[in-house]
């Protein structure tokens, strides 16, 4: 069964997968990936001697990879709770009224102001998390072919 933090790491690694090289992804300049490329070449224990034991494997069948020969997926992740928040808007409320100006008078006629309704967002602020991906793909023999860093707090 997969715990909440490996189903929200699928979500991130689909929705990486679905962006692919549109964007760079934050980290992807980091010492962490700069040092992940030096791997590159390399047998996945290495990467194990370096990193510690994945938090998941994903077997050929269930990767998104296009590299040709991948055969294997070695994921470490760290999320965390950030040290800020942000708003979830879930709708808006109707706070009044206010005069946003007045129609030209003139000619024994007065000015007539102009009101528009005003709304304030409601919502609830959620806690951000920070986080840092480090994906691997090897090759049937265990060579590493690629590797993916991604997230905010990569060093």
């Amino acid at each position: 069964m997969l715990d909440r933090r490996c189903i929200r790491y699928v979500i991130l690694l689909s929705c990486a997968v679905v962006m692919g090289c549109a964007t760079q992804l934050p980290g992807a300049d980091s010492g962490v990936a700069k040092q992940a490329r030096t791997l590159i070449g390399q047998n996945i224990q290495v990467a194990i001697a370096n990193y510690g034991k994945p938090q998941m494997v994903l077997p050929k069948q269930l990767l998104f990879s296009k590299i040709p020969g991948a055969s294997a997926e070695y994921d470490w992740n760290d999320f965390r709770p950030s040290n800020t928040s942000s708003f979830v808007k879930t709708g808006s409320a109707y706070v009044g009224s206010e005069i946003i100006g007045t129609t030209q008078g003139g000619a024994g006629i007065a000015p007539v102001p102009i009101y528009q309704d005003q709304y304030a967002a409601t919502g609830y602020y959620k806690r951000d998390t920070d986080g840092c991906v480090l994906k691997i793909t090897t090759d049937d023999k265990g060579t590493i072919l690629d590797t993916v860093v991604w997230g905010n707090i990569c060093r």
